[in-house]
């Protein structure tokens, strides 16, 4: 996986992904994607899917305001691109999370992440 950021005011995340690689964000994210990329979407675990708090977790995540559905993007029998491009001007800046690392971004804050990562609301 290779990521780059591309502009400044209104900047661009590409991310490269090798064959089998994945990339999630919320869905509805991206902005334009290689036809190598396959997209599935899913409620997350700890949101209300399979072995999460039920409906309760689901209903934290729309009042915390980010989406509930996560999607993951994965290239399918060879290399893709998929792009995230920023809504509003502002940085998109690259934050490693190491296991235990907790971080509390502002809504819309997080753009996309490795499998793996949680995200949950805050209050």
């Amino acid at each position: 996986m290779r990521e780059q950021i591309h502009g400044t005011t209104m900047p661009v995340l590409s991310v490269h992904l090798d064959p089998g690689e994945s990339v999630v964000a919320e869905a509805g994210e991206f902005s334009w994607m290689t036809d190598s990329i396959q997209m599935s979407t899913q409620v997350p675990a700890g949101t209300g899917g399979v072995g999460g708090r039920g409906l309760m977790g689901a209903l934290k995540r729309v009042v915390g305001g980010p989406s509930p559905l996560m999607s993951t993007y994965t290239a399918q029998g060879c290399p893709g691109t998929i792009t995230f491009a920023a809504k509003v001007p502002g940085s998109i800046l690259p934050v490693e999370v190491g296991p235990g690392a907790e971080y509390l971004v502002h809504r819309h804050g997080f753009l996309a992440g490795t499998p793996g990562i949680e995200i949950s609301a805050g209050f």
